[in-house]
């Protein structure tokens, strides 16, 4: 019959999936008979369905032809020969080496309106006039918080999927990030972006990016305690009173113990049982979290910047 089934040259024009690799070979068949695409298939020579690729997993799905005649009554067939793998995670960074791939420190920026000033990087004390009240045009100040952004080679086991519930999340217990040592409640997970890649040989790997944010001060809501009601010694929310504040109040001149029983028209402070403070200076402060708290433990957050 005079027909020859020459393979062309390896190329690699792979496609991909989530799941599955496509590895596309050519084959030329030439021939002096006028064949059906099926008796082509079934050509000695030419790869049948589920046969594998040497050197891999990939089994032969499909098979394709077109014939074109040439001007000495030969038959040319170009055949598509395709082999399907299946994708696995393939790439191991073992022991951490060579994982960092990019590294980076900006900041972002907020403006405040400071309730305490430090003194020798204490707290010194709230921020208000000579009388104990706030001002009323508050000062405002511009704070920044570093942001430490890297892109980490992940291990084989890493699932993408598994990083999304801590994102916004602060860190519950101290934690060192690329070499940023960062204590509880002071770092806040504001981003991970997982990136997949894959090689030419059918395997994939994960590459991502973390963007941590630190707060020295922490995430946490430092309020000072104060409101216009307070428990009495019965338990009963009332309404806070001038005198309440100031008991001299009461017995003092005939307008001074009317003033005595008007409401407060500035929040008072009140202490840890929720009764009002007399004291000038004695405030305190609430702390709240309200951003959600995760163990940052159980990410795999390279620890060194030499990683």
């Amino acid at each position: 019959m005079g027909t020859t089934v020459t393979a062309k040259p390896t190329e690699s024009d792979f496609s991909f999936t989530d799941t599955s690799l496509s590895i596309p070979r050519s084959y030329i068949v030439e021939t002096t008979s006028d064949l059906t695409e099926i008796q082509v298939k079934n050509l000695t020579d030419m790869p049948k369905l589920g046969d594998t690729l040497s050197g891999t997993s990939a089994i032969v799905t499909s098979v394709a032809g077109q014939a074109r005649k040439t001007n000495d009554n030969k038959y040319i067939w170009d055949v598509l020969v395709t082999y399907t793998q299946a994708v696995t995670t393939s790439v191991s960074y073992a022991g951490g080496s060579n994982r960092l791939v990019d590294y980076s420190i900006g900041y972002r920026s907020y403006n405040i309106v400071p309730e305490e000033f430090f003194t020798n990087n204490t707290l010194g004390g709230s921020i208000e006039n000579t009388a104990g009240m706030p001002f009323d045009n508050p000062p405002t100040i511009e704070v920044y918080n570093a942001v430490i952004k890297w892109t980490q080679k992940e291990q084989s086991w890493f699932n993408p999927n598994n990083g999304i519930q801590y994102m916004n999340t602060v860190n519950s217990g101290g934690v060192t990030v690329v070499g940023a040592s960062i204590p509880a409640h002071c770092g806040l997970l504001r981003g991970i972006s997982p990136i997949l890649k894959r090689d030419s040989g059918g395997g994939v790997s994960f590459e991502t990016t973390y963007e941590v944010e630190y707060n020295l001060k922490g995430f946490g809501l430092r309020i000072r305690n104060n409101g216009f009601k307070y428990l009495d010694a019965g338990g009963k929310l009332t309404d806070i009173l001038k005198g309440d504040v100031n008991p001299s109040l009461k017995t003092g001149t005939a307008a001074q113990r009317l003033e005595a029983s008007e409401k407060v028209n500035q929040p008072a402070d009140l202490d840890e049982f929720g009764h009002v403070i007399t004291v000038k200076g004695a405030q305190i402060y609430k702390t709240f979290y309200p951003i959600m708290e995760s163990n940052w433990g159980s990410l795999d957050l390279l620890r060194s910047i030499n990683a």
